[in-house]
């Protein structure tokens, strides 16, 4: 619900590299948060939930799935024009007026954009670029949450 300015396009690709390499897990790290999205298979979703040990980190799944030897993941290659440092998650007031404003730029009512067009469009904004930039996202949980995950790949 909070990640608005998902790029179907950039879904299917996700999904596509998930089913062509067996991939438990597939991220996009490198798009703007709020644009960005993650395929996980059934199988990680079990064993996450087999073996989280605090209910409120079923939130953040990527806390148990990022660079995890139990899971095979990838992250999706984005193309230059596609690759953001930008928050664009919908969280606060703030934010809904940052992405009302992004997607102003886009144009209006126009619901078939490409990530590729919105960045495109947002960069034309120096001031919207500015509020929007953040530090690069790594999926990284809080200090002191421990994993119970075997040192072995865990079976489906």
């Amino acid at each position: 619900g909070d990640t608005v300015l998902l790029d179907p396009g950039l879904l299917g690709r996700a999904v596509d590299l998930a089913r062509a390499q067996n991939f438990d897990y597939v991220s996009m790290w490198t798009a703007p948060i709020g644009a960005h999205c993650e395929v996980i298979s059934t199988s990680a979703l079990k064993a996450v939930r087999r073996h989280a040990r605090a209910d409120f980190t079923s939130e953040y799944l990527s806390w148990f799935l990022y660079d995890n030897p139990n899971f095979k993941s990838a992250d999706l290659e984005l193309s230059p024009a596609e690759r953001r440092d930008w928050r664009l998650t919908l969280d606060t007031s703030e934010d809904l007026e940052n992405i009302r404003r992004a997607l102003a730029l886009v144009g209006p009512k126009r619901a078939d954009y490409s990530l590729a067009e919105l960045v495109c469009a947002v960069e034309g904004d120096k001031a919207l670029v500015k509020k929007i930039s953040a530090e690069p996202y790594r999926p990284n949980p809080p200090a002191g949450l421990r994993f119970d995950f075997r040192a072995a790949r865990i079976a489906s």
